[in-house]
């Protein structure tokens, strides 16, 4: 690996994490990302459109709420987008 923006999976999964998610940065090449079974709150960052080689977003057992980004329809590369297990009250999914 050259450098940070190289990494192309990414993963927190199951490690009881608690709070905001993390910001992740540039990360180019990135093509999984995977934040499931931990206790991350808020609304799925716009941000996350921006990698553009995404192909798996796994964002499930957490406890988002709001609506999935609009932006997130730029994501073309992406395939799988698991968001289950969340707070159902609040997470909305809407297509465009």
């Amino acid at each position: 690996m050259n450098a940070i923006g190289d990494i192309i999976q990414y993963s927190l999964a199951a490690n009881y994490f608690v709070g905001t998610l993390p910001e992740v940065g540039k990360l180019a090449c990135l093509n999984l990302l995977d934040h499931s079974s931990n206790t991350f709150i808020g609304r799925i960052p716009e941000a996350l459109e921006s990698f553009q080689m995404l192909t798996k977003l796994y964002l499930d057992n957490n406890l988002f709420y709001a609506r999935i980004p609009i932006s997130m329809g730029k994501a073309v590369s992406l395939q799988i987008l698991l968001i289950s297990q969340n707070n159902k009250n609040y997470l909305q999914i809407r297509f465009y």
